[in-house]
């Protein structure tokens, strides 16, 4: 997978509850950043795989920050 113009390992990005599993192929990844493929589980065996990305804690404290900033810019120029 690329990300910012470099080459990063799937199975490097998996959460701990990936522990064992290593990625084999991938065959799709759609507008969502969905991507399906296959896997190798702790078994041994290829298993199909759904990988869904989860936004990083530091997207959501900016979008909580720019909200706040937009209700406080509103609720100066709505008061009576």
């Amino acid at each position: 997978m690329f990300s910012d113009g470099i080459m990063q390992n799937l199975s490097d990005l998996l959460d701990s509850s990936g522990t064992g599993w290593s990625i084999g192929s991938v065959t799709g990844i759609n507008d969502s950043g969905e991507i399906v493929g296959q896997a190798i589980a702790p078994d041994g065996n290829a298993r199909a795989i759904l990988l869904s990305p989860v936004p990083e804690p530091s997207t959501f404290a900016l979008l909580a920050i720019g909200t706040l900033g937009i209700c406080c810019h509103l609720s100066r120029h709505l008061r009576v």
